[in-house]
């Protein structure tokens, strides 16, 4: 899988979760998606 694809499937993931676990604060998933993203760079 390139990583355009498996950036795609974390963001929509990760918007799932905001979605459904509003818990999660925006700003934590948005440090976790970038977190994951500076992993796979």
């Amino acid at each position: 899988m390139d990583t355009i694809t498996e950036l795609q499937r974390i963001e929509s993931e990760l918007k799932y979760l905001r979605d459904y676990l509003p818990v999660i604060t925006k700003a934590e998933i948005n440090e976790a998606y970038l977190w994951r993203k500076i992993q796979t760079d």
